[in-house]
């Protein structure tokens, strides 16, 4: 009788202590949900819009890149944190490189920053040619220049990525923010 009692308080111990045992695996990270993902560009938005030439407003980029953009990925890869923004399936130079800009990237403390520092000194922009602005920094040594970009980030999740960039085109003008959306593949 004695064995048996013992047996039951035993057993339902080790069921009282396995069920509970915390979880050991940390929640992601969003620098572990943006890497060694694809991410293909589905959205490029200005606000305010912008004027055309023949008067007209717009506030939809995206719709101005043309097949050869609209299917462009961008990689971010761990361990080295680095980034590569690549050529979808239609290039616009078919004998041209795959990879059309790439350098390192890293997160602020908070995750609410992406960083990006271009390996050629490449300014990157889809689709326009976009003043530097003081969100982003130059740095020159040695006769080579490394851009440093910083983009705020909207939103981020496992299907989902994207960020916004503020800037002027004239020294009073108005400060325009772009957002660019990436969807997982």
């Amino acid at each position: 009788m004695k064995k048996t009692n013992l047996l039951l308080v035993l057993g339902a111990l080790l069921v009282f202590f396995s069920s509970c045992n915390k979880d050991d695996s940390a929640p992601a990270t969003k620098a572990d949900i943006l890497a060694n993902k694809v991410w293909r560009i589905t959205s490029h938005t200005v606000s305010p819009g912008r004027q055309t030439q023949d008067g007209s407003v717009i506030t939809d980029l995206f719709q101005y890149y043309g097949t050869t953009y609209q299917d462009d990925v961008v990689r971010f890869n761990r361990n080295p944190n680095t980034y590569t923004f690549e050529e979808g399936p239609t290039k616009s130079d078919p004998t041209g490189d795959q990879v059309f800009n790439a350098g390192t990237w890293m997160l602020n403390s908070d995750e609410t920053v992406l960083v990006l520092q271009s390996a050629n000194g490449q300014f990157f922009s889809y689709g326009q040619i976009v003043p530097i602005s003081e969100e982003d920094v130059i740095i020159v040594s040695e006769g080579s220049a490394t851009h440093l970009t910083n983009y705020n980030i909207v939103d981020l999740t496992a299907t989902t990525f994207s960020y916004n960039y503020a800037y002027r085109l004239q020294q009073n003008g108005p400060v325009y923010t772009e957002t660019i959306t990436y969807t997982a593949e």
